[in-house]
């Protein structure tokens, strides 16, 4: 897909910035604010707004910052009680956060936490990476203040149906061959257009520049992890190689995925202020994007989320003990 957020300016995809800017669309965007506000203001449900969700990290952020402090002030005047949520724009650095809105009350900073485009790495670089992202947290909540993780998920590939656009996907995305089982039923009803999925048909149009689509009555999910020795699991070598589906009796996903779980709760909820798993659910069964699949599959704790593996979740990680292992693997020692 062509990415160019063209909704504050004129993107020149060359040079990679704004040679224009629409300063109308951004009144129009705290016109928007404004209504929310007085559409919502009295509902008690409503304990405050996110002005925009993934400016992306082109956005020149002092136009960004001027909308954020705008829409603030808009809110603020008729309710002042609302927690205000600004997304980091994809530039989750102290440098670049640090001190805005300083003694401000009532606003955070929103930042997104996948895995899902990075890799293919093994198990233990996965771990490291989720029990990495505390300190990140932390970092910010010295210089900014509070940081909620509002969005975070357990895919470790991007092999999810249309994770990156209907019919399409990122350039070198899926990076492994993707697991496929039998597409869901419509939600919406069989008369729908195109429902139910043709089992005898290949990949359908309209096609993007990337490839995720149901092929012949199949629908692509996330890969399976399949059982590894100790010494295997450090350099996810027998992962990336095996195939998508795990045979029966080798599949380790549920292991994987809960550990992975209790490491990311782990870290959100130590040091930030609250994190918000995507998704609630899934059309298809897809337990890596699903909040209620994973609580059925246990891999997210039912409630407690004081439960002692979670609490414990990244002590080997903290201790260097998964860094140790990883450094003598990839030196052969």
């Amino acid at each position: 897909p062509i990415r160019t957020a063209s909704w504050i300016g004129n993107f020149d995809l060359k040079e990679a910035r704004y040679t224009d800017i629409y300063y109308d669309n951004i009144q129009h965007g705290l016109d928007v604010i404004a209504a929310m506000v007085d559409t919502h203001m009295g509902h008690p449900a409503v304990m405050g707004l996110q002005p925009l969700n993934e400016p992306w990290q082109f956005t020149p952020i002092e136009l960004l910052k001027r909308f954020y402090w705008d829409g603030y002030i808009i809110m603020k005047k008729k309710m002042p009680y609302w927690r205000y949520i600004m997304h980091d724009s994809f530039r989750f650095d102290p440098n670049v956060w640090g001190g805005f809105m300083d003694k401000c009350p009532d606003r955070a900073l929103d930042t997104h936490m996948y895995q899902a485009w990075n890799g293919p790495f093994s198990r233990t670089q996965y771990y490291l990476g989720a029990c990495g992202q505390k300190g990140a947290i932390a970092a910010m909540e010295a210089a900014f203040g509070p940081v909620v993780v509002g969005e975070w998920s357990l895919a470790t590939d991007n092999c999810a149906m249309w994770l990156n656009g209907f019919n399409d996907n990122l350039s070198g995305f899926p990076r492994l061959p993707c697991k496929y089982i039998p597409c869901s039923e419509p939600y919406m009803g069989f008369d729908q257009p195109g429902t139910p999925v043709d089992p005898g048909k290949p990949l359908q149009g309209p096609y993007g520049t990337g490839m995720s689509g149901p092929v012949f009555g199949l629908c692509p999910v996330d890969r399976d992890w399949p059982k590894e020795k100790p010494g295997e699991q450090e350099t996810g070598t027998n992962w990336q190689k095996a195939s998508p589906e795990a045979p029966r009796g080798k599949d380790d996903t549920d292991a994987v995925m809960t550990a992975l779980a209790h490491k990311k709760i782990h870290a959100f909820t130590g040091v930030g202020h609250g994190f918000y798993f995507w998704n609630f659910r899934t059309d298809i069964y897809e337990p890596q994007w699903s909040y209620m699949a994973a609580l059925d599959r246990g891999w997210i704790p039912d409630g407690n989320l004081n439960d002692p593996k979670v609490i414990q979740a990244c002590h080997k990680e903290d201790n260097g003990g998964f860094f140790f292992q990883v450094c003598r693997e990839a030196w052969g020692t």
